[in-house]
């Protein structure tokens, strides 16, 4: 099955931890939409104009600040011939501050792009707002491997639970 990797992964994710005031790690589920734009913008790949998405998952943040992260994305790319919307499922790795009112983090890893390697890099920021929900900003780029590789970036904004 193609998706087993991110099936271990959240599995992974689910798994009970020690409540964050005990000095553990702690998973958070998050929500994110976001918009961006795709680079080069080439019609011999079908991937052109700009982009607008929509997803979610999970991350597990370890006591150390190592993150490990779980997530599915709806990519819609309106102006491109073709297929336009494209599933993107990642697996990431990264780090999170241990601040429980603004967290920074940065990840990066591997996305399941249909035929293609893709590979992704972000950093964001989670600022609390209640003890148990904080804003999301994030900005991400998937680097895909195409024939003509590209860049597909974009901003995101979303809500964090935890």
């Amino acid at each position: 099955m193609r998706l087993t990797p991110t099936l271990i992964v959240l599995a992974l994710l689910c798994q009970t931890t020690p409540a964050a005031a005990q000095g553990g790690g702690h998973t958070s589920g998050f929500l994110f939409g976001g918009t961006g734009g795709i680079d080069p913008d080439d019609k011999l790949t079908f991937w052109t104009g700009q982009t607008w998405s929509m997803g979610g998952g999970l991350d597990h943040r370890f006591a150390s600040g190592f993150l490990l992260q779980a997530e599915a994305e709806l990519l819609q790319r309106p102006d491109s011939p073709g297929e336009q919307t494209s599933f993107l499922p990642s697996v990431n790795v990264g780090f999170a501050s241990k601040h429980p009112r603004v967290a920074p983090f940065a990840s990066g890893g591997y996305t399941f792009a249909g035929n293609s390697a893709a590979f992704n890099v972000g950093a964001g920021v989670n600022i609390g707002v209640h003890e148990h929900v904080a804003l999301r900003v994030e900005a991400r780029n998937f680097h895909m491997i195409f024939d003509v590789p590209l860049n597909v970036y974009e901003v995101r904004f979303g809500i964090t639970f935890r």
